[in-house]
């Protein structure tokens, strides 16, 4: 790199990306991918082509667009069959809960499929299945599933399925099996799960993950010692290329280390035969090539988030570097944290400052004997890493973060110009870009204070969430899943009250990460009902009778009045008011206890009901018609699964609200649906 004075920032800057032709056609190519996912972004993709029109071949710059153009349509559009009955190779496996997800390949598709049975890697199963598309929610900031998968090639999913094992297995995928609990907590993505929620929470995981920072540590001390024997040039390049490909086998073909060794393998050649070509430009090529073998990576936001991290690295790792190896790690650690806080919606104070020593420790001495115990199983080194890793896990359960809203990705690519600005700039333009990379983050937490107050019933599936947010108040109705997202969209970081109608995890599942995730204030529970949650704040048990008023909102507890002795209906019935408008929530209360709050609303002074969330997801055990006619609620909200295994909603159940002139809305057709200003809108 060439030698130029520090007050010459800009120069410099572009002299690095002037080096060589082809960081032209790469960040032209890395715009066009950004800009196919988000459409916007093809205005910034053409203002760089005009900017360096000089730089580039029309011509190869149009061909290289067309084939990205091709790749990206054929994925986006690729069909699957309905059916599979054929022999299929294991390639991954995943253990949520009780159950495995098994990742199959199946020709040149792969597939999930979900069994409690156990199999390994790399082993061959005959499957006879029907074969559906992924089913994506439509919660602002939810997770996209179908997204998800495709961005790992895996297109859909086997259903009502038979399974026969072969009792074969491919030699290649089977090396994965080697490295059992040892080596997978550094090269696999099955990570285990209260192991993988402290390194989120310390926010080490994409640094392990994604940059392959550790790997290139372990490579830099091998090719120290083989220096230290004096091993030749070509042999310490073979033995380091073996060594990759070993790593490789042993992850089970990871992201992070075919993009590694790709890029180690390009080294070679521009070692032996271009050498005036750049390392970035080799970056850069190594991405188009991943891109090329494995086009679904086209729309992976791991991939752009990876070459985000490596590429501000490389591009400013002498703003990195100190005679101080310490020093260098905390800058290292400081700026991925910089880089992955649009992501990743949170800046853990503390692990600016332990992530470099944890680096340290990882790479120098954990991961080594990772390697070593996966071939040699000795038990002492079993001990050490067992307990480094409680060490990770007792550090993770500090919850020192502070929870930042999600950006939307025009203020993505905002932050990103200034930080890289106040990288390259000095004095005044740095703490300009500074204050104006701080006003990014920092003012959408103000954004509930921007609009009128928004009552939202989140699609999540066959299960209840919504939530309400304004200036003074944040409420939480149930919590199966979505709202964490959606808070963090709004830039929410306190929960005023989270309100569990009752214990059934499709109302709850989400409770528990809210509390440890969030300030929850106070927590609304039945009296009369069990719940499996460690709850750390204020429980208010709800019975009959108690009305809740805090500034802007009321509640008021209908039911239960008396212990049902079942968890349907000892859900929490109430009545959500603000600014004169009137929400009945009634959980999955069925005929027995609406029974009796048919006789509180004939007996109490009639009720103007704008919204019923209407009971058990629309389910005919629910829904009493003497109840609903009279309650005759003007909308009527069904919280439901698309092609749910119960059948819900009723279709008379449906039939009756539309009988007495109410309008239904269900998540399952339209979505998550926003009561904002006394309107419907579905998003």
């Amino acid at each position: 790199m060439l030698n130029i004075s520090e007050n010459q920032p800009l120069i410099k800057l572009k002299t690095i990306l002037q080096s060589s032709y082809l960081y032209y056609y790469f960040l032209a190519l890395f715009l066009l991918i950004l800009s196919l996912n988000y459409n916007f972004i093809i205005i910034f993709l053409l203002i760089y082509l005009y900017i360096f029109k000089r730089r580039y071949n029309k011509f190869i710059m149009f061909i290289l667009f067309v084939l990205i153009f091709g790749l990206f349509q054929t994925i986006k559009n690729k069909k699957i069959p309905n059916y599979i009955n054929e022999e299929v190779l294991i390639t991954n496996i995943e253990k949520p809960f009780d159950h495995n997800v098994l990742t199959i390949k199946h020709q040149n598709n792969k597939y999930i499929l979900t069994t409690k049975e156990n199999y390994k890697v790399g082993e061959y199963i005959y499957v006879k299945g029907k074969i559906t598309n992924f089913v994506s929610l439509s919660a602002p900031n939810s997770f996209n599933k179908t997204k998800y998968y495709k961005a790992k090639g895996i297109y859909g999913e086997i259903k009502e399925y038979e399974i026969n094992s072969l009792n074969q297995s491919n030699f290649l995928y089977s090396f994965k099996n080697y490295s059992n609990n040892n080596l997978s907590l550094f090269t696999n993505d099955n990570i285990d799960d209260e192991f993988n929620n402290s390194i989120s929470n310390l926010n080490i995981y994409y640094l392990i993950s994604l940059s392959g920072i550790h790997i290139y540590f372990l490579i830099r001390i091998i090719k120290k010692i083989m220096f230290y024997l004096d091993i030749k040039s070509k042999l310490q390049d073979l033995i380091i290329i073996i060594l990759l490909i070993i790593l490789l086998l042993i992850s089970g073909f990871t992201i992070t280390l075919i993009r590694i060794l790709i890029y180690e393998l390009l080294k070679l050649i521009k070692k032996h035969y271009y050498n005036n070509i750049t390392n970035y430009s080799l970056l850069n090529l190594t991405y188009f090539i991943m891109i090329l073998i494995m086009p679904y990576l086209l729309i992976s936001s791991s991939l752009l988030i990876s070459y985000l991290i490596v590429s501000v690295l490389m591009l400013f790792k002498d703003k990195i570097s100190s005679e101080y190896k310490i020093l260098s790690q905390i800058k290292l650690a400081f700026l991925v944290n910089l880089i992955i806080l649009p992501f990743n919606n949170k800046l853990n104070i503390i692990s600016v400052i332990i992530n470099p020593l944890l680096i340290i420790i990882i790479v120098n001495i954990i991961f080594p004997i990772t390697i070593i115990n996966a071939f040699l199983n000795i038990k002492l080194l079993t001990k050490v890493i067992t307990i480094f890793e409680n060490i990770i896990i007792e550090l993770g359960k500090f919850n020192f973060n502070i929870i930042l809203p999600s950006l939307n990705v025009f203020l993505i690519i905002l932050y990103f110009i200034l930080l890289i600005s106040s990288l390259v700039f000095k004095t005044r333009k740095k703490i300009v870009s500074i204050i104006l990379l701080l006003i990014i983050v920092i003012v959408p937490i103000f954004k509930k204070y921007y609009y009128d107050p928004k009552l939202y019933f989140l699609d999540v599936g066959q299960g209840d969430s919504s939530v309400y947010i304004s200036r003074d108040n944040v409420l939480v109705f149930d919590a199966y899943r979505n709202v964490s997202n959606l808070l963090k969209y709004e830039g929410v970081y306190v929960i005023d009250y989270l309100v569990l109608s009752h214990s059934h995890l499709d109302h709850t599942n989400e409770a528990a990460e809210l509390l440890k995730t969030f300030k929850v204030r106070n927590v609304i529970i039945s009296a009369y009902d069990n719940y499996n949650i460690k709850f750390n704040t204020n429980i208010i048990k709800g019975k009959a009778g108690l009305i809740i008023k805090d500034q802007d909102i009321k509640i008021e507890i209908l039911s239960p009045s008396k212990d049902y002795y079942n968890s349907n209906n000892n859900s929490l019935v109430f009545l959500f008011s603000y600014e004169n408008r009137n929400i009945l929530y009634t959980g999955d209360i069925e005929y027995e206890a609406e029974s009796d709050l048919l006789y509180f609303f004939i007996k109490e002074q009639k009720r103007n009901i704008n919204i019923l969330k209407v009971a058990h997801h629309g389910s005919n055990t629910s829904s009493y018609y003497e109840l609903i006619k009279e309650i005759k609620p003007s909308i009527a909200i069904i919280s439901v699964g698309l092609d749910n295994n119960y059948n819900m909603p009723n279709e008379n159940v449906i039939n009756n609200f539309i009988s007495l002139g109410t309008r239904v809305y269900r998540t399952d057709l339209d979505g998550t649906i926003l009561y904002y200003d006394n309107e419907i809108i579905l998003l």
